[in-house]
């Protein structure tokens, strides 16, 4: 890892950085795996048996209803991490900086949690189906 005014420098150039999640992500994974020393993400392709590391790795969700949705996470590292990444507001820099910890980034916390209940009571739905027909 590099020295303390390196990790300064990052975070001082990622601090100024605007709400442009979409332009950024993958510019601040590959300066913070730098700053790690660990190896970056690699090229995606076509199959994705042979998409271990990556941006963008293709994720199929099923809607329950016989449909599924089609979706991408931002990096995935098969069997070690998925990174779903979310850039704050200036709303949100100004309550950082006074060190309040429950940041809305995006408008999209109470979203996130929803989802999250909405998986956790489906997970619960299918494990106890499971357990009655065994």
């Amino acid at each position: 890892m590099e020295d303390l005014a390196g990790i300064e420098r990052f975070i001082a150039h990622w601090r100024e950085t605007c709400g442009c999640e979409l332009a950024n992500t993958q510019s601040f994974i590959n300066g913070l795996c730098t700053l790690l020393g660990v190896e970056p993400p690699a090229g995606s392709r076509a199959d994705d048996a042979h998409n271990d590391y990556v941006f963008k790795r293709r994720v199929f969700q099923d809607n329950g209803d016989g449909t599924q949705s089609f979706g991408r996470i931002d990096c995935y590292k098969r069997n070690c991490f998925i990174l779903e990444a979310k850039q704050g507001s200036e709303a949100d820099r100004a309550a950082a900086d006074k060190d309040e910890d429950d940041l809305d980034i995006f408008g999209q916390t109470a979203a996130a949690l929803s989802v999250l209940e909405k998986v956790s009571v489906t997970a619960r739905a299918r494990i106890g189906r499971q357990q009655l027909a065994k």
